[in-house]
Formats: structure tokens, sequence, C-alpha cells
């Protein structure tokens, strides 16, 4: 099950995501890919927003997706992964669902640290440009069009997910930083090449190219 990330790194992931699902699939793994509510393609209201999306919205759709297949499958071996948020919420959902293995890419593992990071990039990005930031309402924040609530803002602040005890299964971290070396047990960390591909580049209008030296990687890993 691939977890998304959310904002505009949901939409430079996408390709990314795609592209591995198809892999996976050529392999002989059934691949489910899904979006949060208020998020992508999901069904929702006209009066649904993203800014109504919270980590627990997120974590109960995991869950019911997760549920969901292997109710009507019968397959009992489910590994859970993501970019980005999308492998936050991957781990944060591993807690309960006790996969059989959990593939982690960039995970954010401060929540702190990523508010700062894609507001900086933001305002990196609005530099110089034509774009001019629109007035939002005093609970909602504005990152590159999406609108996060101070709710979910909030909840990413608390976020540390070195705080929490991982579960026992096979892991895999692609990062730039091992984070996990000390509690995982069946444990492979992988120093990405590519560590900025969800980032928007000055003057860069087009997504980042998909990193194919990680998503090998993560194929091999799944046999392994």
């Amino acid at each position: 099950m691939l977890c998304n990330p959310i904002g505009h790194e949901y939409i430079r992931c996408h390709r990314l995501y795609l592209q591995l699902a198809k892999s996976l699939s050529q392999k002989g793994y059934h691949v489910i890919r899904f979006d949060y509510p208020f998020t992508g393609d999901s069904f929702s209201s006209e009066y649904d927003r993203f800014d109504q999306l919270n980590i627990d919205i997120c974590l109960r759709s995991i869950n019911r997706v997760c549920r969901e297949f292997q109710d009507n499958t019968g397959i009992t071996q489910i590994f859970l992964g993501g970019i980005r948020f999308g492998a936050t919420t991957a781990f944060l959902s591993s807690i309960n669902l006790k996969p059989t293995g959990l593939f982690l890419w960039f995970p954010v593992i401060y929540g702190k640290k990523y508010i700062n990071e894609i507001r900086n990039e933001y305002k990196k990005w609005l530099n110089g440009s034509f774009t001019f930031e629109e007035r939002n309402k005093k609970d909602t924040v504005d990152i590159f069009g999406f609108t996060y609530s101070v709710k979910l803002l909030n909840e990413l602040n608390e976020l540390n997910l070195n705080s929490i005890n991982l579960s026992n299964c096979k892991l895999l971290l692609i990062d730039n930083f091992d984070f996990f070396s000390k509690e995982a047990t069946d444990y492979c960390f992988y120093k990405a090449i590519n560590q900025s591909i969800w980032i928007k580049k000055e003057g860069q209008r087009n997504k980042s190219l998909v990193p194919v030296d990680e998503l090998k990687y993560i194929q091999n890993w799944f046999v392994v």
C-alpha cells in the first residue's frame, strides 16, 4: 500500500508513485494507491476542502483501505510505504496495523523542521515571481497553493517519530541520514542520491525526473 504525501509534494511525487506501483505490479505484487479524504481524486462534496485534513483522518483512511483490501482478498501480508508525509503516515499506521514490511522514503521525522522547510521553499519560489499570496482565513496557511489548517500544522509541529517505538517488521529507510539503526532489527538503510525530488527549483516548471536508483532498490528489497 502506497501512502501519499500532501500538498505540492503530492503533485511532484505523483509520477514516482505511478512508476513504483507499475514496477511492483509487474513483479506480481498487488499494489494499492489511494487518496486521503479532501485530497487528489478522493470522493468529496463541494464543501470538502484540503484545509480540513489532519493526521487522524489520514491514519483512519489507511486503516480502512487496508482492512477493506484484506477482507476482500484474504491476503495477510501487507507492506506499507511512502515518501515524505506519506512515509510518516505509513510509519504511524504500522503501530496498529502490524504490517509485514514498511518502507520509508525521506519520512518527515521532525514535523517542526518539515513545516519550516516547505515554508522556506515557498518563500524562495515566490521571490521574484509574479505570483502573489492570497489573503487566507486566520486559521489557515497557504503553501504552494495548498491551504493547510492551523490544526494540521500544530499536529505536525508536535510530531517526532524518534519518540515512537518502531514496529517489529521488515524495514527499509531511504534517506540521507540513518535514523533507526539503533532500534531496528530486520532493517535496511539506503543512502539516497536524489535528496530533493519534491522541491520546486527556481525557474523549474516541470516535475523532477523519477529517481530510478531508489525505485530499483525498493523492488529488490521486496524480494530479499
